[in-house]
Parts: structure tokens; sequence; C-alpha cells
């Protein structure tokens, strides 16, 4: 060997391990990150206290205990206004809760009790940089593709799903998803290379028991499974090849992972309720349900989500103008193109699928670029072409992450970002403020603090979540304190709404949205209610409205939130009648 190559060889080990060092660093970042806005979402505070409903019942509830309003709603969400006011008894056969996404609540809930805020986001962390960071990068090794290729993709992928880093279920599919794409990836590279099917892909229902009782983002299982068991079948008839085990072993694992999905506590329920949820009239009330939309092209959020899906488009034109060349079309091409453009079509028609769609572009690519980053070259092999100086480096890279310490070594300092950020900078409180919401504290602890039944609420949906979890739910750590606990709580109010739009049902979310922005009819819907007491944030329409109108008081406000009761002259008159 000569000293040119010895010297490039230095030099390929030295751009290697600035690679690593780069990725090690970035696991960090994603990590600090994290714990900065993890807990923004005010979600939080009702998933905690389910979870806390869970394991003190020991069983999943099919009511809800939070609020006043649930129990006098009909099957399809049709409200009973004399039941609400107390003029008529609740309807023994009402709307039933269907908490599809339990088990996550008590995961949940079971990081709060070992370190309150830092245990939240730790869990968040953990699962956030194993979805993806680490099993992506573990896809582009299993398939022997350019390792630093699929850690740009990575960084990329990472990036276009920032903005849905939240304390919610959705994190636990990202990790189910991920898993799922490793062994589809695993299950098409071995028939690919030794034309014989692995029975890997029955892992997937086993990877559905556990998801299905996590989250419904276990569709995108019977997503990705059934375009694929669908894709190799038509290539069989495109090819008129007879259908073999690999196409078999497909169709028998999405039926089983079907059947094994009903093991939830609904049973067949929870596929009856998965359109309502999916494709709900409530949907246009929640900003990450729409789609991208011309105005969302002048902030960078969604820029990661077109470079990612741009670059795997410009892969996959590249590799299709390859199969025509050598007029060969490889197993699976089918299912590539499909999933690719349905992926990136999803994310355009609603941006809360971004995480998901990103990731299965990153791991796609890996794919599309399998035998790009062969660590080792193949006896006889003419590698003249791909002697250079990146390529010798990404054989190195290569052979830095063979062993699982690179994977370790990314988790540890991920959460070492969790520790600095939560301990030093940003307090791990539930929910943290941020630019959407203000997360009134001292306006919790004033209800708190009162001495007697303030009577039926009218509550705006976040501020409502905190009192779930703040008010109505006892919970202590064993590691950490928790600084927003309100010591001492007299009062425990049951809400009017919470975010959990799809649990109370189209008519009563209208009803409230009707009277917070005072649309047409409000005040007579307002009057059907028969409040007696309004906490708003002082943005919406009702608090001005509430102002002017006699009978009112204003006994809280702050910068953002107020707080209204009916005086007592108004109080008097509505219990003689």
């Amino acid at each position: 060997m000569s000293d040119g190559d010895n010297l490039q060889g230095v030099k390929a080990s030295l751009i290697a391990r600035f690679c690593m060092a780069m990725l090690v660093l970035f696991s960090f970042i994603c990590g600090a990150f994290v714990a900065g806005v993890s807990l923004h979402d005010p979600d939080t505070c009702w998933l905690l206290a389910l979870g806390k409903q869970i394991i003190d019942a020991r069983s999943v509830p099919f009511s809800d205990p939070f609020s006043y309003t649930f129990a006098c709603l009909g099957p399809s969400g049709a409200i009973d206004y004399a039941a609400i006011v107390g003029k008529a008894a609740t309807a023994g056969d009402g709307r039933v809760f269907i908490a599809y996404q339990w088990l996550s609540e008590v995961v949940f809930y079971l990081s709060y009790m070992v370190g309150a805020g830092y245990g939240l986001v730790a869990t968040c962390c953990f699962v956030l940089v194993s979805a993806l960071i680490v099993m992506p990068l573990i896809i582009y090794q299993r398939l022997k593709s350019s390792i630093m290729v699929g850690g740009l993709m990575t960084v990329f992928g990472v990036v276009a799903c920032c903005f849905h880093f939240l304390a919610r279920p959705e994190v636990f599919s990202y990790f189910w998803w991920a898993l799922t794409l490793y062994i589809l990836a695993g299950y098409r590279y071995v028939f690919e290379t030794t034309r014989n099917a692995s029975p890997s892909i029955f892992l997937i229902p086993l990877i559905v028991l556990v998801w299905a009782n996590m989250h419904t983002g276990f569709a995108y299982a019977f997503l990705g499974l059934g375009i694929f068991t669908l894709a190799i079948s038509l290539e069989c008839l495109i090819h008129r090849e007879k259908p073999g085990k690999y196409e078999a072993f497909a169709w028998l694992s999405l039926m089983s992972a079907f059947g094994i999905s009903l093991i939830n506590p609904h049973g067949f329920g929870l596929w009856a309720y998965m359109p309502d949820l999916f494709f709900s009239p409530l949907n246009r009330y929640i900003i990450e349900l729409q789609p991208i939309s011309a105005k969302d092209l002048t902030e960078w959020t969604y820029y990661p989500f077109f470079i990612v899906s741009a670059s795997v488009l410009a892969i996959l034109v590249r590799n299709i103008l390859f199969w025509i060349k050598r007029r060969h079309l490889p197993r699976s091409w089918l299912f590539t193109i499909l999933a690719t453009v349905t992926a990136i079509g999803g994310g355009i028609v609603s941006r809360r699928v971004i995480p998901f769609d990103t990731l299965f572009l990153v791991c796609e690519a890996a794919w599309l670029l399998r035998h790009t980053g062969v660590p080792f070259w193949e006896a006889g092999e003419h590698h003249d072409e791909h002697d250079t100086l990146l390529h010798k480096a990404d054989h190195k890279l290569s052979e830095l992450i063979k062993g699982g310490a690179w994977a370790t070594l990314c988790l540890g300092f991920s959460l070492l970002g969790v520790y600095l950020t939560a301990a030093r900078i940003q307090q791990p409180v539930i929910p943290q403020k941020s630019g959407a919401f203000s997360s009134p504290q001292k306006l919790i602890a004033f209800i708190g603090s009162q001495e007697k039944d303030l009577g039926r609420v009218f509550n705006d949906p976040q501020i409502g979540d905190m009192i779930i979890w703040h008010l109505q739910t006892d919970a202590r750590s064993s590691l950490a304190e928790d600084p927003w606990r309100v010591e001492k709580v007299n009062y425990r109010p049951k809400v009017f709404i919470d975010t959990r739009y799809d649990m109370y049902g189209e008519p009563l979310v209208s009803d409230y949205y009707r009277m917070a922005n005072c649309q047409s009819g409000w005040r007579d819907l307002f009057a059907k209610y028969d409040f007696d007491w309004v906490v708003l944030r002082k943005k919406q329409n009702l608090h001005k409205a509430l102002k002017k109108m006699p009978g009112w008081k204003e006994v809280y406000s702050d910068s953002t939130t107020v707080l209204y009761v009916r005086n007592e002259e108004n109080r008097e008159k509505k219990s003689e009648n």
C-alpha cells in the first residue's frame, strides 16, 4: 500500500470519527430541545390524570370522571340540556368513553411517579431518539446503505418532526412505526438476497398487540403492511409469476395483525371509533390536522419535510431510470413508488402525520440506496470507481457503528441534554408556558383555594386540562418535586370541557365555540346552560361580552386569564327559581 493510500486512510478515519462525534452532539441537542418543548401541550395534564385513575382503579374507564357534561351526552354526542342543569335525571344509556391510548397514559403517569416532570421529558426523549435517530441508522446499516447519507437524512428527518415533540402518545407510535419499518426492510432484504421468505414479518402482529393499546397511530402498521402486501401481489400479476411464501407470509401477517388488534378493552369498538376520530367534523377546530397551506410556506417549520421529500423523490427517480436502463425491476419496486407518493401526499394533507411520513421516507431512502455503503468489499469486486476519500470514510463510519456502543452514546448524551436543560434552563412543570398557552398556575391555585362550591363552570378547554390535573388529581413523585402542585386544594370543580374534543363529540364542542366566540345565538345558548362561573383567556370574545353584561363580577384577573362569577343577587334569584 502506498503512502498516498495510507494518508487517505487516515483522512477517512478522521472524517468518520468527526461524523460520529456530530451524531452524538446532535443527539445531545435533541435531548435539550425535547426538555424545552415536550411539556408545552396542556393535553399532558389529562393524560397523566387518566393514567393515575387507571392505576388506582386497576381498570380502564368507560365514562369520564372529570367533567359534569359527559354524563349528559347521548351515544352520538347529543346534549341533554335539562340533565346538565339538574332539571332531569341523567340518561342511563349515554355516550361511552373510548380510552384508546390507555397504556400510554399509564406509562406517562409511571414516569411522573418516578421523577415528576423530569421523568416525563426523559421518557419522551428516550423514545424519540430511539425512533428517529437510532432505528433509521440501524436500517441503513442492515441494508448496507451509505451511513453518511443516512446520517444526513436522519438529521433532516428529526428537524422535520421536531414541531411535534410533545409528551403525547404519538411519541410511542413513532417508535413502533420505526420498528415496523425495520422489520419490513429486513423482510424485503432477506428475500432479495436469499429468495427465502423470512418469518420475521410475523413480529409485526406482536407490535400491534402493544401499539393498539397505546395510540391510534397503530393504523400506520396496517397502512404500511397493507400497501406492501397489495403491491407485491400486484407485482406477481404484472410479472406473470405465481405468488409464493413471500406474498403468503405478508397476507397472513396482515390478517393476524387485525385479529390481534382486537385485544384491547373495547374490542372491535376501537376500530368502529376510529373513523369518527380521523374524519370527525371537529377536526376543523384542530390546526395540526389541517393541510399545509400556501401561507404556511412563509415559515420554516415545514421546509425540512419538503427537503426530505424532494431528496427521496430525486433518489427514487434515479433508481427508476437505472431500472429502465437495466430492464430489470427489483422486488417491491411498486411498494416503494406507491408508499413514497402516499407519504409525501399524506404529510401535505394533514400536518399531524408529517413525523410518521418523514420517518418512512428516511427509512425508504435506505432501501433505495442499499449496497452503496458496504463496509467490506466483496471478493473480486471491482471498486476503482468507488475508491474515493468519502467512500472510504463511509466504510470507516460503517465499522464504527457495528456494535451498539454508538446507540448507547446517542441515547446517553440525549438524556444528558434533557438533564442540563431541565435542571438549569427550563424547569419541567406541567404544562410549561409557551407562546400559545400561558399556563396560568396562579389562576389554578386561586380556584383551588375557594371554600365553597361555585356551581357549574364554563371554561376554556386548555384551562380545563389544568383543572383536571392540578385540582382533581392528587399525585406525588418519588425522586423529584413538582413545584406547580397545589399543596392544599379546597375546591375540586368538574369541568365543562377540556381538549378531549373527540370524547365529547361535535354538539358540545360546537356549543363551546359558539359561546366562547360570541357567535350567532350565543346569548340564548349561554342562558340555557345556566352557568355559575366562567374562566377564560382574555383574548376570547366572551370575556369582552361578560365585562359589559349585568349580573357578572370579575373576581380574578391576570395578564392572560380572567374569572367571572354570578353576583350574589343573581345567585339568590336562581336558587329561588
